[in-house]
């Protein structure tokens, strides 16, 4: 969300107006409601100018790939029949386990695809070439595998975007739960928690974990809420970031405050 200096006047209609938004989108509604619907106006759910479909995990997966360099290979490991995605994972994991022992220095990053017809397909970018008569030879002596095309090559220019696509598409029921995609071996990758978005809406997320010292996920969406909210006071009122009233810190305001109308409870302020 780009600001401006007239964002910091005191009322929803003139923060309507710094975005060309009509008086009537926000006009009548309480914050949280026109918080909700300045946002939906302005196409700002991704909280910092990110494309949407470049969620934190797909970026940091372009970055992990970016880490191995240049000289990469594009590996795609298929089954033989169309196998049940636990029982695909469990040959993955014994298939990679012994392979790594062969190579103890093989590494890269691996992406699971579900494929129509198919199955689960297995993509590797790595930074070594391996025979793939050795990996038959590896597939051979473990039992009860039902590995059938394997296909290896140099990976092309922008092969990590074509495989981040797999990350944006609607995720399939039965890989709920799933890693879609992870590092592996003896290298440091780019993982998701360290990605991090810097906008209004982040900065004030991690004033709020402090200040009220949010742990884990529980009270999830009630805090997504508060944030929302405390971002629309912040701009409506000219607050710095993480600051309330008479420039006092969150960790020194009620919620009453920080909204501007009386709340009964503090739900938002457990840290459970």
């Amino acid at each position: 969300m780009k600001m401006c200096g007239a964002c910091t006047a005191t009322s929803l209609s003139r923060l309507a107006e710094c975005f060309g938004i009509p008086h009537t989108v926000v006009g009548g509604f309480d914050a949280l409601t026109a918080t909700a619907m300045v946002r939906r106006w302005i196409g700002t759910y991704d909280h910092g100018g990110v494309e949407k479909a470049m969620r934190k995990s797909k970026i940091a997966f372009k970055f992990a790939c970016e880490r191995l360099g240049s000289a990469v290979f594009f590996w795609t490991f298929t089954f033989r029949d169309c196998l049940d995605v636990n029982e695909a994972r469990r040959q993955w994991n014994t298939f990679l386990t012994r392979l790594r022992k062969r190579y103890p220095n093989f590494h890269g990053v691996r992406i699971f695809e579900m494929h129509e017809h198919h199955g689960v397909h297995v993509h590797l970018l790595t930074t070594r070439w391996i025979s793939v008569v050795d990996l038959r030879e590896i597939i051979a002596t473990a039992r009860k595998t039902n590995w059938g095309r394997i296909h290896v090559v140099r990976a092309r220019h922008g092969i990590s975007s074509y495989l981040a696509k797999y990350l944006s598409k609607d995720r399939p029921a039965c890989l709920k739960g799933w890693r879609l995609w992870a590092g592996f071996g003896q290298w440091e990758w780019t993982r998701v928690k360290d990605v991090i978005f810097e906008s209004m809406f982040s900065r004030l997320y991690r004033a709020c974990s402090v200040a009220f010292n949010w742990k884990g996920n529980k009270h999830f969406f009630e805090r997504m809420r508060l944030v929302f909210a405390l971002e629309m006071r912040t701009i409506s009122e000219g607050w710095d970031v993480g600051k309330g009233p008479l420039g006092k810190p969150f960790g020194m305001c009620s919620i009453g405050e920080l909204l501007g109308v009386p709340i009964i409870g503090t739900v938002m302020k457990t840290s459970g």
